[in-house]
């Protein structure tokens, strides 16, 4: 049985698709199993799909049943389109169903085909047909099945939700570990602040050069006048830095002139750098300002006044000196005026399906897998400087991720 829910969705993030006549609208996920409802602009209940982590094997989902009112098989395109989707904001990169799902009876636009596993399994235990499919694949075709089905087109705002919830479901880990954990706890030692904040120097040097490239490769004016304005408020941040590690009493001479950067550093430099350097791609370049400035924009003020403190416990007076660059940075990258909302923004403008929204992801993934592999090397190389955990509660780092998609619709 399924309960849908209705009333509560927020009426700023309902409408997900086109807002025409006969529009259609998702549900994004509830903490367990999630059932995608597609609903027509009126509220009307067209078509359903679950989903949930598979148990069979790591990173892979399970899409459950696929079911739509009438005859009209449209819409059950459309869900599993959206289920599939799920899916890989949750992070699986391979999708298995039953033939119970009802895939036949859409003429099975992914291709799904019998898992090896459960053909050669014990036939005194018979079992539901399993099928499956690696996502990638998956969700491109049942994309075209989805899109040529319809009247209308997807809305940018569909999308664009995608990156956003997969930002936020990452940044949500991020703060719970590595850096970030340690500032909190107290367990931060002088010696990792330094090697970090050294290491944020040797790419936040080269972000106006960046953004100039990108400025020379983009043809459309939009995107050219966001390069050009991100530019102008990134002149010279790198001296935010410097002034933070002189306060410290550090070598700046040798974070400027003579320091390498760590290795998942300059994996993220090289991101950005092949992006806009090789690809000239002026759009997926973004993914990258995006991830590292979603960073600086959702963290609180409860993890600034717990760095400070930690800072403090090393006796550097006027700690907030040495750590100008975090507090910075969350008032020029948070809010609704931020850059990362402006990215956000200009992304939305930009990703019109699924083909470039898949390249954009994964950029976007790119990114934030070097990112944290970086934050975590920030503390894990110089383990040696760590000082014991305050014993006072855990600060959090950032707010819960804000979903961006419609309200939740859940099995029961």
């Amino acid at each position: 049985m399924i309960a849908v829910e209705s009333a509560s969705a927020p009426r700023d993030v309902a409408a997900l698709l086109a807002s025409t006549p006969g529009a259609l609208s998702a549900s994004p996920r509830s903490d367990a199993a999630t059932t995608i409802a597609v609903r027509r602009e009126d509220g009307a209940l067209l078509a359903t799909a679950a989903t949930s982590s598979s148990t069979a094997s790591p990173r892979s989902a399970h899409i459950g049943s696929l079911a739509w009112h009438g005859d009209d098989a449209r819409y059950g395109r459309v869900a599993l389109y959206l289920a599939l989707r799920r899916a890989r904001i949750d992070g699986a990169t391979a999708v298995a169903a039953t033939t119970a799902s009802r895939f036949s009876v859409i003429d099975d636009p992914v291709g799904f085909a019998p898992l090896a596993a459960a053909a050669s399994s014990s036939a005194s235990s018979p079992s539901p047909s399993v099928v499956a499919h690696r996502l990638d694949l998956a969700l491109h075709r049942s994309y075209l099945a989805a899109a040529s089905s319809l009247a209308s087109d997807f809305a940018p705002s569909l999308f664009s939700s995608e990156v956003v919830e997969t930002l936020e479901r990452w940044l949500r880990d991020l703060f719970q570990r590595g850096f970030f954990q340690a500032a909190v706890d107290g367990a931060l030692g002088r010696g990792q602040f330094v090697y970090a904040i050294s290491n944020m120097h040797q790419f936040v040097r080269w972000t106006t050069r960046l953004l100039g490239a990108a400025v020379a490769c983009s043809d459309d004016r939009r995107l050219r006048d966001h390069f050009l304005a991100h530019l102008s408020g990134e002149i010279h941040h790198e001296l935010i830095l410097e002034a933070d590690l002189a306060h410290l009493g550090e070598d700046v001479r040798f974070v400027r002139d003579a320091m390498a950067a760590s290795p998942a550093t300059r994996q993220f430099m090289a991101v950005q750098e092949s992006l806009i350097g090789f690809h000239r791609d002026p759009v997926r370049f973004l993914a990258s300002p995006l991830a590292a400035e979603g960073v600086a924009s959702h963290l609180t003020p409860a993890f600034l006044a717990a760095l400070e403190r930690t800072v403090a416990s090393w006796g550097i007076a006027e700690p907030k000196k040495a750590m100008s660059f975090f507090l910075s940075h969350v008032h020029t990258d948070g809010g609704d005026d931020g850059h990362w909302e402006m990215v956000v923004r200009l992304v939305e403008s930009q990703l019109g399906n699924e083909e470039r929204l898949a390249q954009f992801l994964g950029c976007l993934r790119a990114s934030m897998a070097s990112l944290t592999a970086a934050y975590d090397e920030y503390v894990d190389d110089l383990a040696l400087f760590a000082q014991p955990a305050r014993p006072a509660s855990r600060a959090p780092a950032a707010p819960p991720p804000t979903v961006r998609l419609a309200g939740t619709t859940r099995n029961s």
